[in-house]
């Protein structure tokens, strides 16, 4: 079991929810499960966000293969509010996001739950909105929004939206909040893995050099022919074993 406090929301990646509904996916495919009990949900510019991980340990990291992205079969998401916002700009940005992705997903569930964070249970004002699609073949796509000052709440949503399709029309098999996130998995992981991405973000490129300087392991970049940007990321990982298991 693991506590953790953050400095506050930013975009999906320190998101609780990202946690549970994307993070934790992909992870289950290398083997990994965890469960993620939110105890108090920050905001910047103040944070002091607190939640509790606790983890099965398992002997070995299984290798993936995750190429075919599929298509989108289920979108979910969570709207949300706190501190000083009223609970009917979470439903306002809710029927926004039903409404443009009804437009372009018309014949699979949609559901976008809408939530004024408690007072005792939130620090700070904030206000956002995460959207997750999943796929035919288990991939898990987000898109996220966050309020700042000045933003239209319309915008925050416009936002959302615009990543979350970037992501699910990129081609890659997990977006580009999780990509940088799977490098670390992918080396120490037994076997050989590979994944399909969009283009390379920042953070995983640095990920890689970090994994190239730490360990033996050698990762393969091959990149697709247009009109998608993709890669494929090929690794044989180090086959890591927890000693402490039988």
């Amino acid at each position: 079991m693991v506590s953790l406090w953050s400095v506050g929301a930013y975009r999906s990646l320190c998101s609780a929810f990202y946690a549970y509904q994307v993070y934790q996916m992909v992870m289950n495919r290398f083997g990994i499960s965890f469960d993620v009990e939110v105890k108090k949900r920050g905001y910047l510019p103040y944070g002091r966000g607190s939640v509790v991980v606790r983890s099965n340990p398992i002997q070995h990291l299984h290798n993936v293969d995750m190429i075919d992205p599929g298509f989108v079969t289920k979108i979910t998401g969570r709207a949300f509010v706190a501190g000083g916002k009223p609970v009917k700009i979470a439903q306002r940005m809710a029927k926004q996001a039903q409404i443009l992705l009804k437009e372009k997903f018309s014949d699979i569930p949609i559901t976008i739950d809408s939530v004024r964070e408690s007072d005792s249970r939130s620090e700070g004002m904030g206000q956002g909105i995460l959207i997750v699609a999943e796929t035919s073949t288990s991939c898990v796509f987000s898109g996220s929004g966050l309020w700042k000052k000045g933003v239209e709440t319309e915008t925050v949503v416009e936002v959302a939206m615009k990543e979350l399709m970037n992501n699910i029309n990129s081609g890659g098999c997990v977006d580009n909040w999780m990509q940088d996130q799977i490098i670390i998995p992918m080396a120490l992981a037994r076997g050989n893995s590979v994944v399909r991405t969009g283009p390379l973000t920042l953070k995983t490129k640095a990920a890689l050099r970090a994994i190239k300087h730490l360990t033996k392991v050698r990762f393969k970049i091959i990149k697709e022919k247009p009109p998608l940007e993709t890669n494929l990321i090929k690794c044989k990982g180090l086959g890591y074993t927890n000693l402490y298991l039988d």
